[in-house]
C-alpha cells in the first residue's frame, strides 16, 4: 500500500509540475503576442552620428538611454497621452564634459503635432548634463539622433 501511495504522489507532483511550466510557457507566449503596452507610452531610439573610431559606446549608451527615456515619459505631450502616434528624432551634440553643445537639440525629423516635437527637445534638455565622455574617446563631442516614439513601436534594427 505504501508503494502505491509513493507512486500515487510521485504522479501529481509530475502532474502540477507540469501544469506550472506550461503556465509560463503561455505566460511568455501571450507576452510576446500582446505587443506594446496598453495606454500611452514612449519608446526610444538611439543613433550615434559621430565617428567612434571604434570605441564602444555600448555602456555609456545603457546609461544615457534610462534617463532620457524618463524625462520622456515625464515630459510626454497631452497628444500622446490622449493616444496620438508620432515619433519625432532630435539631434544633439554632448560635449567631453556631458553638456550640451550650442543651442542644444533640435529637430530633425517632426511628427505632425507640435507638442510633441517640443517634448521631445524638453526632455532631452532636462536630461543635461549627461554623463562626460569616456576617457578612451578621442573626440571632444558626441553627436547622437535620438528618437522618441510616442505610441509606435520602433522600427526592428537590420540584421
Amino acid at each position: 500500500m505504501q508503494t502505491r501511495t509513493n507512486h500515487l504522489f510521485a504522479g501529481l507532483r509530475i502532474v502540477v509540475l507540469g501544469a506550472i511550466a506550461f503556465a509560463f510557457f503561455l505566460v511568455r507566449v501571450e507576452a510576446q503576442i500582446q505587443g506594446p503596452p496598453p495606454g500611452p507610452y514612449c519608446a526610444l531610439g538611439l543613433e550615434i552620428l559621430s565617428p567612434t573610431g571604434g570605441f564602444d559606446f555600448t555602456p555609456y549608451i545603457k546609461r544615457f538611454g534610462p534617463v532620457v527615456m524618463l524625462n520622456g515619459t515625464k515630459h510626454m505631450p497631452e497628444d500622446a497621452k490622449m493616444g496620438a502616434k508620432g515619433a519625432v528624432a532630435v539631434v544633439m551634440t554632448i560635449q567631453k564634459d556631458g553638456t550640451l553643445a550650442g543651442q542644444g537639440p533640435t529637430t530633425d525629423v517632426g511628427s505632425r503635432y507640435k507638442d510633441m516635437d517640443r517634448a521631445a527637445l524638453e526632455a532631452v534638455r532636462a536630461s543635461a548634463p549627461f554623463e562626460h565622455l569616456p576617457e578612451g574617446f578621442k573626440s571632444t563631442e558626441l553627436k547622437l539622433r535620438v528618437t522618441f516614439f510616442y505610441n509606435v513601436s520602433p522600427p526592428l534594427p537590420k540584421q
